[in-house]
């Protein structure tokens, strides 16, 4: 399995611009934005179960969760910064007599920078420090990204959920 099919897009989210701009009120627009808070990735949805590298995928999301390890948390604060920790690098998939072990990896990136969410346009700085501009779906503590915002040819067919906490 491609380890860093994740690692590659959301390196990109810590990597972005910010601007402060107060709202009429005095107050950071920042503060109010549906993004701020804890983001950890809690699903992988896949439109069609034709996908052996996908379905894979989220069986390991799916039991690594129900373990409470999370793989990918994101962190956006009210005055524009964004922790991006992930462990996907890290994963290691052991087959053994009774089918597929996964621990949860113990090692993780860690990188911070600043974010800017203008409806549901999440702009940010890629890894070849171009802008870039992808599309979240933010519905209360759920936001969802399909797939094919990122440069992996794998996620195409997938929804990545992430819950806040």
């Amino acid at each position: 399995m491609k380890k860093n099919f994740f690692l590659s897009a959301f390196a990109a989210l810590v990597l972005f611009s910010c601007s402060n701009d107060e709202d009429d009120s005095g107050m950071d627009s920042l503060a109010v934005s549906p993004i701020v808070g804890t983001w950890l990735m809690t699903d992988v949805q896949i439109e069609e179960e034709n996908s052996t590298q996908l379905n894979l995928f989220e069986e390991i999301v799916d039991a690594l969760n129900a373990e409470s390890c999370a793989l990918l948390t994101f962190e956006f604060d009210a005055e524009g910064s964004v922790t991006a920790t992930d462990k996907i690098s890290f994963l290691e998939v052991n087959s053994g007599p009774t089918g597929l072990d996964v621990p949860c990896p113990t090692q993780s990136d860690t990188e911070t920078s600043v974010w800017r969410l203008e409806g549901d346009q999440l702009t940010f700085i890629n890894e070849d420090l171009e802008e870039e501009t992808i599309t979240v779906q933010i519905d209360g503590d759920t936001m969802v990204v399909a797939g094919n915002e990122f440069d992996d040819e794998n996620l195409t067919e997938a929804t990545i959920i992430f819950t806040k906490q």
